[in-house]
């Protein structure tokens, strides 16, 4: 054979081999992000079974010690699934996850967590992952020993995630294991935040606002970490948050189930279902979540505050002890999704390094308190902006739409301007927001609540920019009919926008909106005259 023959058909070889290897990833890649089918990913991968450690699903032995073992083995081997199956009920402590290793349960399995709380410590979105802190020697912050935060946690992991269409459960509604000295009633997570809910700061937390919630640990963490998955499972019971997706980087979440108990006599309190901080590059879809608080919340970080000087921030979360990342939420696509109970999909409210380019489309609500909702206030703002909401179904939803730019306290249709310190450091710019083909109705057959018209509300110096209002449809159970507030505004469109039916008295008149001030540049709005 001639060697340029021989040349060619090398070069040839290796080009087709280069090929199928391609074509090999890319169709790995695609049934990654295409469903719940993982018989393709459980033959590529390595089998790590916590059983072969002594895992017993019998619903009273603590497995923490095998799972983890199990986690660790598969990341020292260079990855997997560590599978936990055939039914049963696995009661674990905290367990962490690592580098391409991924966590799979199979219905009708159970991971529940263990009721011994002295096993975390509380999670809060400005601590840094497992905040060790002593203040005698960093000179601020709370006494933390850097427990883990979470059930199940990942830190500055790569190719990680949870698969299967099995259960987590949280424990949350569960009483404690034991009574201690701050807990002496042995009382669940659940009750214990709710008894709190009087309290006008938290005995150790000075500078957590009341208004976040009890801290306490969450169920599910991933923090600075790149390309993870979350598909199939269900989350229940969680103490607090469910998924805390915190400076991650390339995150698929795909069918994921959140269900926890709104109608316990406590309210389920600050189970947010999916928590978005500093993050990018996040895929939501196919969602079913049913809780206590925002369905989905996005959020950037709060600046945190002197607790000497309430209300004015000093950005200390940024500086050591705590050191955290200065980064915006950035392009966010939320689709295909259906939310149940709960406070609705939320921009906010805690938005100091922005909020910007999300994308959220054909989702349906069923009895949230709130539609799609912006919420953020002068000791927390920065730039939120560049979103495009569109084809949301909304059945029983108490404020189809709320912008807002006073938290956590909206002024009332006759109220002026709220007294707070005007603070340029942390002003909310909320601008270039396109809301289309929005019908929400209230037959009541979701919830027993009345719809209202809905809200955009910005600050008299930081007004809302740049709305757009195209085919929105509010139907209300409100005979005396609605309209849907404004005030300072510049910058808003209206395409189609019907409220039924419109209320005829005082502010609104008979129009769909009514004019509290501070509006300009408006096009095919229906608004009266200012009334204040």
């Amino acid at each position: 054979m001639g060697k340029q023959r021989l040349k060619w058909i090398l070069v040839f070889g290796c080009v087709a081999s280069l090929a199928a290897v391609g074509a090999a990833r890319a169709n790995d890649i695609m049934n990654d992000r295409g469903g719940r089918d993982y018989g393709d990913r459980d033959d590529r991968f390595r089998q790590c079974d916590p059983r072969s450690y002594g895992a017993v699903g019998d619903g009273k032995t603590d497995n923490t010690t095998a799972i983890q073992t199990a986690i660790d083995r598969c990341a020292r081997s260079g990855g997997g699934i560590v599978r936990i199956s055939g039914g049963g009920t696995y009661i674990t402590g905290p367990i962490e996850l690592k580098s391409r290793v991924y966590l799979r349960i199979d219905a009708p399995t159970v991971l529940k967590n263990t009721t011994d709380h002295s096993r975390y410590q509380p999670a809060f979105i400005g601590y840094p992952f497992r905040f060790a802190n002593d203040p005698t020697v960093s000179g601020t912050g709370p006494t933390l020993p850097g427990k883990p935060e979470a059930m199940i946690s990942a830190v500055d992991v790569v190719e990680s995630g949870i698969i299967g269409d099995g259960t987590i459960d949280g424990s949350g509604a569960d009483p404690a294991a034991a009574a201690t000295s701050d807990n002496p009633s042995a009382l669940s997570w659940w009750q214990l935040a709710a008894n709190a809910k009087t309290l006008t700061s938290y005995p150790g937390f000075p500078d957590i606002p009341t208004s976040n919630g009890l801290p306490r640990p969450w169920l599910v963490e991933f923090y600075n970490s790149k390309h993870i998955r979350i598909e199939g499972v269900l989350l229940t019971n969680s103490p607090m948050w469910d998924l805390g997706l915190r400076y991650d980087t390339d995150v698929m979440v795909e069918g994921l189930r959140v269900y926890n108990n709104a109608n316990d006599t406590t309210g389920a309190p600050n189970t947010d279902g999916v928590d978005l901080v500093g993050s990018t590059d996040v895929r939501l879809t196919h969602l079913d979540i049913d809780t206590g608080d925002d369905d989905v919340a996005m959020k950037s970080g709060l600046p945190g505050i002197d607790p000497a000087v309430p209300g004015v921030p000093t950005f200390a979360y940024y500086k050591p002890p705590y050191n955290l990342p200065k980064l915006p939420l950035t392009h966010v696509h939320i689709a295909n999704s259906t939310f149940k109970r709960g406070h609705g999909m939320s921009v906010g409210s805690e938005t100091v390094n922005g909020v910007s380019h999300i994308h959220a489309h054909d989702i349906t609500f069923l009895g949230t308190d709130n539609g799609f909702r912006i919420k953020t206030g002068r000791d927390r703002g920065n730039d939120i902006s560049d979103m495009k909401i569109e084809r949301l179904t909304m059945t029983d939803v108490t404020t189809p739409i709320s912008i807002s730019e006073y938290y956590p306290t909206i002024p009332t249709a006759t109220q002026g301007d709220l007294s707070q310190p005007h603070i340029p450091a942390t002003q909310p710019h909320v601008h270039d927001i396109t809301i289309s083909d929005l019908t929400a109705t209230n037959p009541k057959t979701a919830r027993n609540v009345v719809t209202t018209g809905g809200l955009i509300i910005g600050l008299p110096e930081s007004p809302v920019l740049k709305i757009a209002l195209n085919r929105v449809s509010i139907t209300s159970a409100n005979a005396s009919g609605i309209f849907m507030r404004l005030r300072n505004i510049t910058g808003l469109t209206c395409n189609a926008v019907t409220l039924t039916p419109l209320n005829p008295a005082a502010p609104a008149s008979g129009h769909t909106f009514d004019n509290e001030g501070g509006l300009s540049d408006l096009n095919g709005c229906d608004v009266p005259p200012a009334s204040m």
